[in-house]
Formats: structure tokens, sequence, C-alpha cells
């Protein structure tokens, strides 16, 4: 049985704009460090960031892009 990490992401939000790629600690985004952990726990299962088409998630899409990792885009 093969396995699939599915790490939803979006930067819309009300009441804290962009909040999944907004520095946290060390000056990476709490996105960047879950994709970082999970690549280094599991390194034999894929990971596939899922966000939606709105051009407001271009910068998600190129994180998961940046870190070799697939990224699904879909509506919201």
């Amino acid at each position: 049985m093969d396995f699939i990490f599915f790490i939803q992401a979006r930067v819309g939000s009300t009441r804290l704009p962009n909040k999944i790629l907004k520095p946290f600690y060390n000056s990476i985004s709490i996105l960047e460090i879950i994709l970082n952990k999970l690549k280094y726990s599991f390194p034999k299962i894929k990971i596939v960031v899922c966000t939606s088409v709105n051009a407001e998630n271009d910068s998600v899409r190129s994180l998961s892009q940046r870190l070799n990792i697939s990224c699904y885009s879909g509506e919201e």
C-alpha cells in the first residue's frame, strides 16, 4: 500500500492574511517547517500540497516547487 501526505494550504484569511507563509521560526514559514519535517521523517512517502487555483496562492505553489514537492490546485 502506498501512502501520500496531503497538506492543505492557502493564503486567504480574513483575520491574518498569508499566515501560512509568514516567518514563524528562524525566518521559516509554518508551511515550510511542516513540509521539511515530513520530507525528513518520511522520505519514502509522497507529499502533495493542495491549494486553490486563485492567483493569491501562487506563493504556495512556488514554495512547493522550490522544495521539490508536488502541488495540486483545485477549486476552493
